[in-house]
């Protein structure tokens, strides 16, 4: 697992912040489907980590059981390109291009 230094962590803060303290993030259960979901994707995607496949797992299940807009936000590689296959909206929270993608989306200029 890689740490992040505090540089990095306050410009996630700054560019995020945001959406943590105002309900934009949702904390979930898990349960047996997200579990055997889980377990197929980390056949699919041998590079994630047991915890990675659970959150890949759970916003699937959020994002087509629920009919939600979600957003899949992370800093680790693997993963992303993972989200990206599985047609999630993903972004890194460091690059300026997800930065300017995430105040598009705030105001509702959200891009596809």
């Amino acid at each position: 697992m890689r740490k992040i230094d505090l540089l990095d962590f306050n410009r996630i803060m700054r560019n995020y912040g945001h959406d943590v303290v105002t309900d934009n993030v949702e904390i979930v259960s898990i349960d047996d489907d997200i579990i055997r979901s889980a377990s197929v994707l980390s056949g699919k995607y041998p590079k994630l980590g047991e915890g990675d496949t659970i959150h890949l797992a759970t916003a699937l299940d959020l994002e087509y059981s629920e009919g939600n807009d979600l957003i899949m936000i992370t800093a680790d590689r693997d993963l992303l390109e993972a989200s990206i296959a599985e047609n999630l909206f993903s972004l890194h929270p460091v690059y300026n291009s997800s930065r300017r993608e995430l105040r598009r989306i705030r105001t509702g200029r959200r891009r596809r």
